[in-house]
């Protein structure tokens, strides 16, 4: 989405670690003066870790946030910077990225055990937790590329691996790995240029945490 070019450009939205502003949406139409349209304080004091724009849809995904929610979705329009929050659901996990596919969203966390929660938002105001995966360590990012799941993690034995994808529509997915690979040293990230996901633009780096809205 970056690449389009910043003639193209009108919003750009951050996740970040600020006590007030974990969602900070920037007016970038003049990159000359660049200014902030909008923010929005989630609660309890999580720092904001993950976000992808797809579908005229927001979503973010915070670390731990104790008793409060830390997984959110909000309505965007491309031609307004106001924000509607959707709905929001606690997953229990420090999240370091997340990338959304139709009714899917897909999270890495810092979980040592369950470095992936995938997330029901086919009704995005009541998000649902559907399943998770093992990876055998905290995972750092994860990708998707319209029908494979890339995930980097801190597992000694298969630090990156390629999972299926719980189709669309199964009340109960599996995740399986179908492959791994060490890279002899703890990745901090994955990006893959791939096919295109329908409606959501080519797949994009998930802890960049900047997205655009175009005009």
């Amino acid at each position: 989405m970056i690449g389009r070019g910043l003639s193209t450009v009108k919003y750009v939205y951050l996740a970040t670690s600020h006590a007030s502003k974990e969602l900070l949406v920037l007016n970038v139409s003049d990159p000359s003066t660049i200014t902030e349209a909008e923010t929005y304080n989630i609660p309890g004091t999580a720092a904001a870790q993950g976000i992808d724009y797809r579908y005229d849809r927001l979503y973010l995904a915070a670390a731990n946030n104790g008793s409060y929610p830390n997984f959110f979705v909000f309505d965007v329009r491309e031609l307004s910077s106001a924000l509607t929050l959707k709905g929001s659901t606690n997953l229990n996990a420090d999240s370091t990225g997340l990338i959304v596919f139709v009714d899917r969203a897909f999270v890495s966390t810092k979980i040592d055990g369950d470095g992936l929660i995938v997330v029901d938002v086919a009704n995005p105001a009541v998000p649902r937790e559907l399943t998770r995966f093992n990876s055998g360590g905290v995972a750092s990012g994860v990708a998707f590329n319209g029908s494979h799941v890339f995930l980097a993690s801190a597992s000694n034995t298969s630090e990156f691996q390629i999972l299926n994808h719980p189709f669309i529509g199964t009340p109960t997915p599996t995740v399986v790995a179908l492959g791994s690979s060490i890279t002899y040293g703890t990745p901090g990230d994955v990006d893959l240029y791939g096919e295109k996901i329908p409606g959501g633009g080519y797949p994009d780096k998930l802890r960049n945490l900047i997205h655009t809205s175009v005009l």
